[in-house]
């Protein structure tokens, strides 16, 4: 039975850039759109804080600002007891929630729920274990002390349901899977143009090492044997290395902008590329795949985690991780073709339009609370 619409929801995140800002801000949005109450603990300065405020203003919805961190000193400083935390704890209390909602771990979330018993915590697990290179021992043990203090878990692919109720000692029926939203960047609702093939793949989203960016530029170096035209861009913050560097430097249809990318210009290179890249070495989803198929862009991706079932529900192909032969086989295979790439392409938006809006999240989301 799902939660019933006079029931109150205090919403959790404190983490401050990235997808999982976006994340928490579009559910909010849904769930107050079917009528429910929400209170909102925010980080102070969380990178699209003015939707969070527009939110407020035009929705009555609660919300605090806490203050985080933004330095390894004011990490340790956010141990020590804080008044501001203490007083968010006492107002969550005095309203009445019903169910805390986390839409994705952030560390200073353990000082707002460690104070409550005898309402369920609802945690969503983005990734079941920490990313190759990103493992940091502190940040692992207070998620995991989050996730233990959770009583219920939402995953975003099938294939870790299993797991999580078995890691976290609850049954089945307290897992829930809801598949990761597009995130749709074009507001305009344009309907994305399937005919015209752009000659152009694009790898797009924070350069880490796990992402696997060096296998794809090898690759290149193989399609441009058959496809000499095919322009790859790589768009995204991160550092890469000086053999990656030297990859980019030694191919001419190689564009690589190493920047934040502002929603404007993330619809223009999706609009701009026939079809996304995901190289990885492990996931166990990703954000990047259905803001791809928001934008009507297939997948490529890596046989990791869980994207083989994310990515073949919309269309798109997988290959063996670390397989450079593969992946460029794939991709010249697609542009032998190109009614596949249209027909992909087509595939990949429709499945959006009807399993990945942010209205479908919230409405299973209400279901499982």
């Amino acid at each position: 039975m799902g939660i019933s619409k006079n029931r109150k929801i205090g919403l959790v995140y404190l983490g401050r850039k990235g997808g999982g800002a976006t994340y928490s801000y579009e559910m909010a949005q849904a769930l107050i759109e079917k009528g429910l109450e929400i209170f909102a603990v925010i980080a102070k300065d969380i990178e699209n804080r003015d939707r969070w405020e527009n939110l407020f203003q035009n929705n009555g919805m609660r919300i605090v600002f806490l203050p985080t961190y933004s330095s390894k000193f004011g990490f340790l400083k956010s141990f020590l007891p804080n008044r501001e935390y203490m007083r968010c704890v006492y107002d969550l209390k005095s309203w009445g929630l019903d169910v805390i909602y986390i839409p994705m771990l952030s560390l200073n979330a353990r000082k707002i729920i460690k104070h409550f018993k005898g309402i369920d915590i609802v945690t969503t697990v983005h990734d079941l274990y920490p990313h190759p290179g990103e493992q940091n021992p502190i940040q692992y043990n207070i998620f995991e002390q989050i996730k233990k203090k959770s009583t219920k878990f939402i995953v975003l692919t099938k294939s870790f349901r299993n797991k999580v109720a078995q890691m976290y000692n609850v049954s089945q029926e307290r897992v829930c899977f809801i598949p990761h939203a597009g995130f749709c960047f074009n507001k305009n609702g344009d309907l994305p143009n399937f005919s015209t093939i752009k000659n152009t793949i694009l790898f797009f989203g924070r350069i880490t090492p796990y992402k696997g960016l060096g296998i794809l530029l090898k690759a290149m170096e193989h399609v441009k044997e058959t496809l000499p035209s095919l322009r790859l861009v790589i768009a995204g913050n991160g550092d890469i290395t000086s053999s990656e560097k030297d990859l980019i430097r030694q191919n001419a249809n190689v564009t690589f902008i190493n920047d934040w990318i502002s929603e404007d210009k993330i619809v223009r290179l999706f609009a701009e590329s026939d079809m996304t890249i995901l190289p990885y070495v492990e996931a166990s989803q990703s954000g990047v795949a259905a803001a791809s198929f928001s934008a009507g862009r297939s997948v490529i991706a890596s046989n990791v985690g869980g994207l083989k079932e994310q990515v073949e529900a919309g269309g798109g192909l997988i290959v063996d991780p670390g397989n450079i032969i593969e992946l460029a086989n794939a991709i010249t295979n697609c542009y032998k073709h190109p009614n596949t790439i249209r027909e992909r392409n087509r595939r990949a938006y429709e499945y959006f339009k009807t399993e990945l809006t942010w209205s479908a999240s919230a409405s299973k989301l209400i279901e499982f609370l």
